[in-house]
């Protein structure tokens, strides 16, 4: 089945608005077990009634009013035994290149197997399609091969993961951040319902906020530096103590793109993580490149050490 999705609106191709209707539309569609062949914006006015003309010439489905009209009608059109799936699996701590070397050739020798990547912020969707029984075995190709890497199987990020695993157990969540200037708290309260396990920020950008706010002491800065394994540690710690949470995640390093040296280069950062009778761990890091990206990954570093404790996975 040929189906194509037409948007409209000047504002679509003047670059006003983004197009999150398609994407909506495309995984509505997606969920029914079909594929959109084809994807066309034009122009408020008469150009609507050509471009709906055209699509309908090749196509067995063209779009408006998805839920009330379209979706009932894609069902009555699906052929009788007709099925087919379709499996997200949201994939973090591995690159595009790396999921490819672990899986690709194992899914691409299964008949039938429609395999395909997506990367996000921070993360990377494997997707697969195709009749019920090449997806199954598909599926545990990839739950074998990226075991722990994958974070979700219905398109949560991984701080939605983490707000619900937090909710679950009861447990509250505070955060210390230096060189990410507020972007872990900032993700977390992006969730709907963040507010009965994130009590606590601490933006500690400038050392004396380090020494006044989490108790770092000013002779181990002055030591080993503010981007180090042991002010990181001092820094989760001090947040867990001062804020009375279960967890607390620390992060400090330097984004760049000056503040580098030989030893700490830009991109380097020193994530923490403390628990409450848990051992604290620290691990290093290194993301060059802009401080949006540097940003983005070290959050997403530091949400999956969490990720990991919260749910017993291995955490080195």
């Amino acid at each position: 089945m040929r189906i194509e999705l037409v948007n409209t609106g000047d504002e679509l191709l003047l670059g006003d608005t983004i197009n999150t209707n398609a994407a909506w539309l495309g995984q509505q569609i997606a969920a029914l077990g079909l594929m959109v062949s084809r994807h066309l914006v034009v122009s408020d006015g008469a150009v609507i009634k050509d471009a709906m003309a055209e699509a309908a010439s090749r196509s067995d489905v063209v779009k408006p009013m998805m839920e009330t009209l379209v979706e009932p009608r894609l069902r009555t059109l699906l052929p009788d035994g007709a099925s087919r799936s379709i499996r997200y699996f949201k994939v973090t701590g591995l690159g595009e290149s790396d999921i490819v070397e672990r899986v690709e050739k194992k899914l691409e020798a299964i008949p039938d197997l429609i395999l395909g990547y997506c990367i996000r912020q921070g993360d990377v969707d494997v997707r697969l399609s195709g009749q019920p029984g090449p997806v199954a075995l598909g599926e545990a190709i990839v739950r074998e091969h990226l075991g722990d890497h994958i974070v979700s199987t219905d398109r949560r990020l991984i701080e939605e993961v983490i707000v619900q695993a937090l909710a679950e157990r009861g447990q509250w969540l505070a955060t210390a951040e230096s060189c990410t200037g507020g972007f872990l708290s900032n993700r977390i309260t992006d969730v709907s319902g963040a507010s009965r396990v994130f009590g606590h920020g601490f933006i500690t950008y400038a050392n004396e906020a380090k020494q006044k706010h989490l108790g770092v002491p000013a002779d181990m800065l002055d030591q080993h530096g503010a981007v180090s394994e042991p002010v990181a540690r001092a820094m989760a710690e001090g947040a867990l103590a001062t804020s009375g949470a279960d967890h607390a995640l620390a992060l400090t390093g330097i984004a760049g793109p000056t503040g580098g040296s030989e030893e700490k280069p830009v991109g380097t950062v020193f994530v923490g993580l403390a628990s409450k009778g848990g051992e604290t761990l620290v691990k290093k890091f290194f993301y060059p490149g802009t401080r949006d990206r540097f940003k983005l990954l070290a959050s997403q570093a530091a949400f999956d050490m969490l990720r990991r404790r919260l749910l017993g996975l291995k955490l080195d």
